[in-house]
């Protein structure tokens, strides 16, 4: 299975997404780890964005022909992102599920203040992927977060997942 978790930077997507991938043994691939890898100085330009989504479908690939279970970790921002993804799985027996992440303002500017270990975006990234954010009119799961819900949102994840803990 392949499980797309989406937001906005600072939404709480990559925490969960970590925290995801540990309870159900998959593989997290993380947009701002790739990102750190192959880009010194981030601009988070489209042909930037556009090469991280790249490497990440290549990963995501290699484990898809294993058989295993990889959670990828971005905001998949535009509907096209998230097709070409959709597209790069070639094994019909992958399944694809999409987890958006959001959360307040108030929470999502206060955790851009502070100085994240992979993330490089702040509050004025924040602002421009959001006026280019294209919603995700597909049945996926939408989960809210706070700072203190981690346990609720991974208990509906893997409820919505259908699978086994």
């Amino acid at each position: 299975m392949v499980i797309i978790v989406f937001g906005l930077p600072g939404s709480g997507k990559t925490y969960l997404a970590g925290k995801l991938a540990k309870k159900i043994g998959a593989h997290h691939i993380s947009s701002d780890v790739v990102r750190k890898k192959l880009v010194t100085y981030p601009t988070y330009s489209t042909n930037e964005k556009l090469l991280i989504y790249k490497e990440m479908f290549d990963m995501m690939c290699n484990y898809v022909s294993l058989n295993e279970h990889v959670i990828l970790d971005g905001t998949f921002y535009t509907a096209s992102i998230r097709n070409t993804c959709i597209e790069q799985i070639k094994l019909p027996c992958s399944e694809i599920k999409f987890i958006e992440v959001k959360a307040d303002k108030d929470i999502i500017k206060e955790r851009l203040s502070k100085k994240r270990e992979e993330s490089d975006a702040d509050y004025h990234i924040h602002e421009l992927i959001e006026r280019e954010f294209e919603p995700y009119t597909k049945d996926h799961l939408i989960l809210y977060a706070s700072n203190d819900n981690i346990d609720q949102l991974l208990e509906n994840s893997i409820s919505y997942l259908a699978l086994e803990r």
